[in-house]
């Protein structure tokens, strides 16, 4: 049977005809139930006002009739009288929790309470239930109506009304007072008046309740103490908007009764009548459950759902039809949840749902590839998303091009994983070179190329592990690894882990490097071979640590404090500490030798900030107010950063670097020639030294090509007329070949080692005697060794 039937067709027609004609049915019996509880809960809120009003009218002339009567007896109003005539008309009102005349200050000047009952009563402007409807009664002419709170003298919730005495120029001479009691029938609002369905709200302006219906005692506190949350009436506010389209306000100057439906005090919903007591400033709300509505429409629904069951019944073929349907398109939306939107590729819910299934396909043996894009947010800010998803889908075409026969999977953003049955290092390795060349290839697009590039990073099962959750951390890991390296593939392996281990291990006892006083500075010198002096000096950070027992290398620590944040704390050290020490180590020199360390005398200090430092406007402006107390003509500053820099935002570098300088801080671009330097940012940029990186210098004697890169960067340095270092320089040969090629600024171990400030004021020291005994030698030639203090400089 099909839906193409003509039978078929005409029996969900059938079917649709009964529910639809049901529903209108349901429909009307809900409408009149409605409009009838309207009707009620409008009769129900006017019978409540209208007994509140006729109940206050008579305690309010019983009230005043009281006060003139004991103001006659005695304008102190402290007669026995007066608190016998009190005492009378509590025993007449049990509904009353006490009565009493209070003096303007809020005491108590007499009350229905014998004296034997020895009550301390409090002052009613000192208690926050009463204060501010005490004073408002002292201003009203009329009755006053004040906030349901806990007497404690009483032991009582109670709902004040509170009247004033005045004397015969209407002045006002004290308050008389009576509490109804809140829990007690006969009261202001007594349950007696309303059927038991319904539930009776009434909330004043200050938004605290003065009464609610059906709330135990032990729950008085939670309702009566504390004003109604901002956010509840805001929801009113905006419900009684909706269904009505006036606002409490609206509703406040007219005084009419409007029905919403709302949430109640259990979170049900209930049909509610509101309407403003404009002499007792209060909202009156009568509510009524919709369950009881419901109960209500039970037996005129019952009928209609037998029949629509019985259609139901008959409609088992139907419903198979459906399920055929139902089926398709679960299998649709299982396609969707386990398939990237995007590329289509399966995602990684597919991946973790599919990996035992490919697990015992394999033979247990095969690999895990985790392959980043390089740089990709990069395409995505410039060219926009749009491009991005683009790129992004032909990738997943060159990914499933290039690795056939494997589960090709889009873990999110720039990455995708490979599960290949592929284990061995030489075919993994070439297999993902083809792709890296395929990838590689230029990606045509509205007008723009782009070559996009890839970091690889590779995880072996069961040798890495034997869960998804390992392999993908693990081969995740060597990804880091091949970008850290620049390799763009690497695999797992053994020293990864302990390498990982190891930075687990530094980040660990780095959180409390600096408070432990583990770090220290020292200062490496900085040569000009052609005039034989030292022109500056480097600010190098080193780390004992007594617990390892060892010193950390500087390449360890660095990276791991750049990612987890310490390197501002450790930058911030590393700056104090070099200015505090270096104007020490000049005042102590100055101090004995003032006529070689006079005002003409200059050192450059150097000390290396990270792109992360850069871009922070924290730091910024740290340095800004060091900057401000830092005045110094001897020692001049510098920073060296990085060639990184370049490729995080090479305008703001630029404009940073700039504010920098005119503050007359000198720049050094250190490591020059290992990153992404081009000549266009270097011309850019407002830099006054080079730095040739020590992986060059350490090679020159016996690799051409690093050493037609030096010379290239000694020539660039020339013709834009920027000065260039040479660092990691360690042996006689290494200077002589780089001075040879015109580079006349050097550091390195061949010079000295970095030197604590001790020694360094000692190597200062022998230098100040060396160059006043100058004149009495002959100069010596770059050949010739020279020691100062004991530190030789031409030697490693």
């Amino acid at each position: 049977m099909t839906s193409s039937n003509p039978f078929w067709r005409t029996y969900l027609f059938m079917l649709a005809s009964s529910l639809l004609t049901g529903m209108i049915m349901m429909y009307l019996q809900c409408q009149d139930a409605y409009e009838d509880a309207r009707t009620e809960l409008t009769y129900a809120n006017q019978i409540v006002s209208t007994s509140m009003h006729s109940l206050l009218q008579k305690n309010a002339t019983l009230l005043d009739l009281m006060g003139q009567r004991m103001m006659e007896l005695q304008p102190s109003f402290r007669s026995k009288e007066a608190r016998q005539m009190l005492i009378e008309m509590m025993d007449r009102s049990p509904e009353l929790a006490g009565l009493g005349v209070i003096d303007k200050d809020g005491n108590f000047l007499v009350s229905s309470f014998r004296e034997e009952e020895n009550l301390q009563l409090p002052n009613l402007l000192e208690q926050e239930g009463s204060a501010e409807t005490f004073r408002q009664a002292l201003k009203s002419t009329s009755l006053s109506v004040g906030r349901t709170y806990y007497i404690e003298a009483l032991k009582e919730w109670t709902i004040p009304i509170r009247l004033r005495i005045t004397n015969q120029h209407e002045e006002p001479v004290a308050i008389i007072s009576a509490g109804f009691k809140l829990d007690v029938a006969g009261g202001l609002w007594s349950n007696n008046n309303l059927p038991e369905h319904m539930r009776l709200v009434i909330v004043r302006t200050d938004r605290y309740h003065q009464y609610v219906s059906g709330v135990q005692g032990k729950n008085y506190a939670r309702w009566y103490n504390d004003p109604t949350p901002v956010e509840q009436q805001e929801l009113l506010e905006r419900l009684l908007v909706f269904q009505t389209g006036k606002t409490l306000d609206d509703i406040k100057q007219s005084g009419e009764v409007v029905t919403l439906i709302l949430l109640g005090i259990a979170g049900e919903l209930r049909l509610a009548a509101i309407q403003y007591d404009q002499t007792y400033d209060n909202y009156t709300s009568v509510s009524i459950a919709f369950l009881t509505l419901l109960e209500r429409l039970a037996p005129s629904f019952t009928w209609i759902v037998v029949l629509l069951l019985l259609f139901n019944i008959a409609s088992f073929f139907i419903f198979r039809f459906n399920a055929k349907i139902q089926q398709e398109s679960k299998r649709h939306l299982q396609f969707q949840a386990s398939h990237d939107a995007l590329t289509q590729l399966p995602n990684r819910r597919f991946l973790f749902n599919n990996f035992l299934q490919w697990q015992k396909q394999q033979d247990g043996h095969f690999s895990l590839i985790f392959i980043d894009l390089d740089n990709f947010k990069t395409c995505n800010d410039l060219h926009g998303h749009s491009a991005g998803d683009k790129v992004l889908c032909e990738v997943a075409k060159r990914v499933e091009a290039s690795f056939v026969q494997c589960m090709n999977i889009r873990q999110g953003g720039d990455e995708f994983i490979v599960v290949t049955k592929t284990i061995a290092e030489e075919e993994l390795t070439s297999l993902c070179s083809r792709f890296l060349t395929e990838l590689n290839r230029p990606i045509v697009m509205d007008d723009l190329d782009f070559s996009i590039r890839a970091s690889i990073g590779i995880a072996h099962y069961p040798e890495h592990g034997e869960k998804i959750d390992e392999l993908l951390s693990k081969a995740d890991m060597a990804m880091y690894e091949a970008k850290r390296l620049r390799s763009q593939v690497y695999i797992y392996s053994k020293l990864l882990a302990q390498k990982n281990e190891r930075a687990a291990v530094i980040e660990k006892y780095l959180n409390h490097a600096l408070e432990r006083e583990e770090l220290s500075l020292v200062y490496q010198p900085q040569f000009n071979v052609k005039t034989q002096r030292v022109i500056g000096i480097e600010a190098l950070v080193r780390w004992y640590n007594p617990t390892l027992g060892e010193n950390i290398s500087p390449k360890e620590f660095i990276p791991i404090s750049e990612a987890t944040g310490h390197i501002f704390e450790i930058g911030f050290f590393v700056i104090n500490t070099a200015i505090k020490e270096i104007e020490a180590v000049f005042k102590r020199l100055q101090a004995k030798n003032p006529q070689h360390f006079d005002d003409a005398w200059q050192i450059r200090l150097s000390i290396n900030v990270s792109v992360r430092q850069l871009f922070s406007q924290k730091f910024l402006n740290h340095f800004a107010q060091l900057m401000q107390h830092y005045d110094h003509i001897n020692i001049s500053l510098m920073i060296e950063v990085t060639e990184s820099v370049l490729i995080e935002d090479v305008e703001k570098a630029k404009s940073l670097l700039e504010s920098i300088q005119q503050a007359g801080i000198e720049i050094s671009l250190d490591d020059f020639g290992t990153g992404y330097s081009s000549l266009s940012h270097l011309s850019k940029l407002p830099i006054n030294e080079i730095k040739i990186d020590r992986s060059f210098v350490r090679d020159i004697l016996t690799d051409n090509q690093g050493w037609l890169l030096i010379q290239s960067i000694i020539s660039l340095g020339k013709n834009l007329g920027i000065p260039v270092l040479a660092e990691g320089v360690e042996t006689k040969q290494q200077m002589q070949k780089l001075a040879q090629s015109g580079c006349e600024l050097f550091q390195g171990y061949y010079f000295s080692r970095p030197l604590d400030q001790h020694k360094l004021e000692e190597y200062l020291e022998q230098q100040a005697k060396t160059d006043q005994n100058k004149h009495d030698t002959p100069d010596a030639s770059l050949n010739t060794p020279r020691k100062l203090h004991g530190v030789n400089v031409t030697t490693s």
